[in-house]
């Protein structure tokens, strides 16, 4: 909402966590809220991926005063709630 307001006609913000979550704690995460077990199929990562990736969102504060207070619990949280609501209309 923040970028709407400012007078740039065009600008490029990285938004999102800024500290790298492991990928088992994702999936974790993911099997916790949906009651689901994930179907693993793990391989080496290819020699072109990163091993740790994250968003630098210090232009996005900078520009914007973005400071993100949702951790990543809460985010997912959130999402599968709306997801449950919207896309799938449970409950």
């Amino acid at each position: 909402m923040a970028a709407l307001d400012r007078p740039q006609p065009y600008e490029i913000y990285n938004l999102g966590n800024s500290q790298p979550v492991e990928m088992r704690h994702f999936v974790q995460l993911l099997e916790s809220l949906t009651g689901l077990a994930a179907l693993i199929d793990a391989r080496p990562l290819p020699p072109s991926d990163p091993p740790i990736t994250y968003a630098d969102t210090c232009k996005a504060q900078e520009m914007l005063g973005y400071m993100p207070a949702t951790n990543i619990e809460a985010g997912l949280r959130h999402f599968w709630a709306w997801y449950q609501t919207e896309v799938l209309h449970v409950g």
